[in-house]
């Protein structure tokens, strides 16, 4: 039994490390074979954790109604076995769900639901990205103040808990933001610092974005006394899993 629960948790473990190497098609298939292997063991939280796990998949690839299925049954599961915790990561993923489809009052009373559930368990880490997303949205609605003020609390618990890769999100928003107001100067600096953390942390496309965004910066102050287009963030969100990826 011992070793059919090691087999249980390790396919369910391979499953988080495919979808944190965006290989969302096999993290899908493992985490459906880890949720067979915990049914048949009867453990309950193990079968929950997997269908979150492919709720967040799901959500990634898009499939909303599916992916709202799932998170709705291991929101019910966590429920049902007290997980408050579990409940508060799942309703933080339904946020980002209404969020992707733009309906932000529900995404908003979802997030900062979460937030607060997170914060009275000390889940710092989980609440940050909880005001990450909220600056985020705020920031595609175009409030720029209330976004800022957003970023600076997600900065402080990402600060708090240790969570580089967040505050290196938080640093490159900051630097969309600058932008949009129309500071290129900040937004250089912004980038600059937001490339130089995820350098250190060995994240290759976050160094790319980085990369991309200050070209497209110096591209656009050097087209001439006329001014730069400011890109505008509507719709553009990014989700950041448990794990801190993009």
């Amino acid at each position: 039994l011992g070793d059919r629960f090691g087999a249980a948790q390790s396919t369910k473990s391979l499953g988080d490390v495919l979808r944190m190497q965006d290989r969302m098609e096999e993290a899908a298939r493992t985490y459906k074979e880890a949720e067979a292997a915990f049914e048949a063991l009867g453990d309950r939280l193990g079968v929950t954790l997997c269908m979150k796990g492919l709720g967040d998949v799901l959500l990634v690839q898009h499939n909303y109604e599916d992916a709202a299925r799932a998170l709705e049954k291991a929101n019910d599961a966590f429920e049902q076995i007290g997980g408050r915790l579990g409940m508060a990561r799942c309703k933080r993923s339904f946020g980002d769900l209404f969020s992707l489809q733009r309906h932000y009052e529900e995404a908003a009373q979802n997030f900062e639901e979460a937030k607060t559930t997170l914060m009275e368990l000390g889940d710092q880490r989980g609440a940050g990205h909880c005001m990450y997303s909220l600056a985020q949205m705020l920031c595609s609605q175009g409030h720029c103040e209330e976004a800022a003020r957003m970023l600076k609390e997600a900065k402080a618990a990402f600060d708090e808990s240790g969570e580089r890769r967040g505050v290196a999100n938080c640093t490159k928003l900051s630097g969309w933001l600058s932008w949009q107001q129309g500071h290129p100067e900040e937004a250089k600096i912004m980038w600059m610092q937001a490339r130089v953390m995820f350098c250190e942390l060995k994240l290759t496309r976050e160094v790319e974005m980085c990369e991309g965004l200050l070209c497209e910066l110096r591209d656009g102050m050097t087209e001439g006394s006329g001014g730069m287009e400011l890109p505008r963030f509507q719709g553009l969100i990014f989700v950041i899993g448990e794990d801190g990826q993009v």
